[in-house]
């Protein structure tokens, strides 16, 4: 029986990118680089097995209905970045870098924005072989260095109900799981749950200002959104038997998450809407570092603000954060964890790593000058049909 399918390689869509950079003055070419992309995984796997059961139970007696109009379009937005880490087509799921310039897919654009370039729907066509897409950056936008280009949803939206996990009630604040069982955070309740979702103990915490947990070698972590008595841990066998840890870090500390690779507590400390402190702590919360990020585009709170690890990279609420303060939305509700590859967001959906649809790295960073207007010129060759 075979148990698997893998796509041959004419199945996939070819991405073939030419970038152009020409002098204002002169209109004279002055730079020409030619790149091809990667079609991330999610798309290939998600999306198909999406249609799958669509054409399984789309219709039938049995309640099937429309699965893949859960997702949103991942080639809407194309954005020009200075990611230069290496390409990994099976893993890589989310934006990153600073953005250098963006256009929309589906949609012209002719405002004053210094990073907007628009769509060129006269030089653009569409046929059953091939997508010709091509894209203007006027003088005043997109001006920095770059190397790496996305292709993404212009917004994360959120999937339908159909990717619901289990009912657990309303009020998730965090979720994890250790040891084969769900541990849920609520107000003050932490509810245990084994591998089926069967309600194992639910424990009164006794304390509402409790945002967020993690669990470490077999003791639970958690983390109040006040200054006094921050961080309190309790064995796993004992949850509600809580010692202090650490208190007065933060201004107001909403969140808490361990990354395994490094062996390193994450703290966030929330001091205004944009700003974060992300405070590292090593097992024994002796403090490491310290990184601050200001960033208008987030729109972050203490409130429920629980922060999650997933693949080493760090979601803040709603939002993937790197340390140079880059972010990128990857819900439309707050994350409350990540399991077994699927985040989970605070309105019981199960979203799978689908934030890109392809990115391209390029072999040299491409500078653009306030001097030069850009062409870029990215064709999808399409699979055959028959």
């Amino acid at each position: 029986m075979i148990d698997k399918i893998e796509f041959p390689s004419d199945f996939i869509p070819k991405g073939l990118i030419k970038i152009e950079l020409f002098d204002d003055l002169t209109k004279k070419k002055v730079e020409e680089i030619n790149t091809h992309n990667f079609i991330a995984r999610g798309v290939l796997d998600h999306l198909f097995k999406a249609k799958m059961r669509d054409v399984f139970t789309q219709k039938r007696n049995t309640g099937g209905q429309l699965v893949s109009e859960s997702f949103g379009d991942m080639f809407e937005q194309i954005s020009l970045t200075d990611a230069n880490h290496p390409e990994s087509p099976e893993t890589e799921w989310l934006r990153k870098g600073k953005v250098i310039g963006y256009a929309l897919t589906t949609t012209t654009y002719s405002g004053s924005s210094t990073i907007q370039g628009t769509y060129n729907a006269a030089e653009s066509s569409t046929t059953a072989e091939k997508v010709h897409m091509v894209f203007d950056f006027p003088t005043n936008a997109a001006n920095g260095t770059f190397q790496s280009i996305y292709f993404h949803q212009s917004s994360y939206v959120q999937p339908n109900d159909y990717y619901r996990f289990p009912k657990i009630g309303n009020g998730v604040y965090s979720l994890k799981k250790y040891n084969d069982q769900f541990y849920v955070l609520k107000s003050s309740t932490l509810e245990v749950y084994n591998s089926n979702w069967n309600l194992l103990n639910s424990y009164d915490l006794k304390d509402s200002s409790i945002r967020d947990f993690e669990i470490v070698d077999d003791y639970l972590f958690y983390v109040k959104d006040h200054t006094t008595n921050t961080i309190r841990k309790a064995p796993i066998a004992n949850p509600t038997a809580l010692e202090l840890v650490i208190q007065g870090i933060s201004n107001y500390c909403g969140g808490i998450a361990f990354n395994d690779i490094n062996r390193q507590f994450i703290i966030g400390n929330y001091l205004s809407s944009n700003t974060v402190q992300f405070m590292y702590y090593d097992v024994n919360f002796n403090l490491i570092n310290t990184i601050t990020i200001s960033n208008n585009s987030l729109s972050l709170s203490y409130d429920k603000s629980k922060l999650t690890i997933i693949d080493g990279d760090l979601i803040a609420r709603s939002y993937y954060i790197d340390t140079q303060g880059n972010a990128f939305k990857v819900s439309y509700y707050n994350v409350c964890g990540a399991i077994d590859g699927l985040l989970y967001d605070s309105d019981g959906h199960l979203l799978p790593k689908l934030a890109i649809g392809s990115r391209a790295l390029l072999d040299a960073p491409v500078t653009k000058l306030n001097t030069q207007t850009m062409k870029i010129t990215y064709d999808f060759i399409l699979p055959p049909l028959f």
